[in-house]
């Protein structure tokens, strides 16, 4: 059975998906990055999300972000569905795109929320593909937090233009594109800081990480960036990581066992009000931000 999620609007989330079989679906190039960019531009203009970080490998994703819980859900149906549909084609790629429903944990410390940034920036280097964090092709947040650099992307309105096409003749695609800011939100325990300051802060953590994943790879050279461009998106690893869904990420014992307690106490909410709402109490109260469970014809 699917976890029932539980979302807060004063929580950031720490958000994560896998393509199906971990086949190298995401394999960077610069129009994947362009697309998956754009998607996540478009995205940040249609919903109220606060995107703080983010990292696309080959075969998954990372997203840290906050919201409202309907804000949340429409942003991450926006993101998986066009990256499906649009890098899907772009890779010849029509089967089914993700694994599995996407997994959000709630980080619930300062501290644990810059160690989900570092993780973040390690991704590349701790694989063994590239040497440091900077060198990963991918799609990844390190311009924006360790330079302050302001990237735009380019989103075609599809269905604008080919409505336009059938009423009239010459339509210029270019006038159906629409450049688009990928902003960042600094993390709330950064926000009173000067923009240098948290670039320096943010630098301190891709140091760690770089350093970490050394250590990790335990001298082994890198696959390199040539070979990770040559691989091809098809390809399915010979071995896939699985690692258990956490229930939250904290450094505080208490915090975690707290927060059990508080989504033990949500479930069974929520598992009362569906009962009632499967036998026929259409008004029964659910937890906020949760979806009422559908109805058997």
């Amino acid at each position: 059975m699917r976890p029932i999620r539980l979302f807060e609007e004063d929580k950031l989330y720490f958000i994560t998906n896998r393509t199906i079989q971990g086949r190298l679906l995401l394999r960077p190039s610069p129009l994947i990055n362009k697309t998956i960019g754009a998607i996540l531009a478009r995205g940040l203009n249609l919903y109220s999300v606060r995107l703080y970080a983010f990292v696309f490998t080959s075969n998954h994703f990372h997203i840290i972000l906050s919201g409202h819980p309907r804000a949340i859900a429409r942003f991450m149906s926006h993101i998986q569905s066009n990256i499906a549909r649009q890098v899907g084609a772009l890779i010849d790629w029509r089967a089914k795109f993700w694994g599995r429903r996407y997994s959000a944990e709630p980080i619930l410390d300062n501290d644990a929320l810059v160690g989900r940034l570092q993780y973040i920036f390690e991704h590349g280097p701790k694989e063994g593909l590239v040497q440091t964090a900077q060198k990963w092709p991918g799609l990844t947040c390190i311009p924006e937090l360790t330079s302050s650099k302001q990237r735009t992307f380019k989103w075609f309105h599809k269905s604008r233009y080919q409505l336009a096409c059938l009423y009239r003749k010459n339509v210029n695609r270019k006038d159906f594109e629409e450049e688009l800011p990928l902003t960042l939100t600094p993390f709330p325990h950064w926000q009173h800081l000067e923009k240098h300051q948290r670039r320096c802060l943010a630098r301190e953590t891709l140091d760690a990480a770089n350093h970490s994943a050394r250590i990790k790879r335990d001298g082994k050279p890198p696959l390199g960036l040539k070979k990770v461009l040559a691989q091809h998106p098809h390809t399915r690893p010979k071995h896939s990581k699985r690692s258990r869904r956490p229930w939250c990420h904290t450094t505080c014992p208490q915090m975690r066992k707290a927060f059990k307690k508080q989504y033990r106490e949500f479930l069974q909410f929520y598992w009362e009000a569906s009962e009632l709402y499967i036998k026929g109490v259409y008004d029964a109260a659910f937890p906020p931000g949760t979806f009422k469970p559908p109805i058997e014809a």
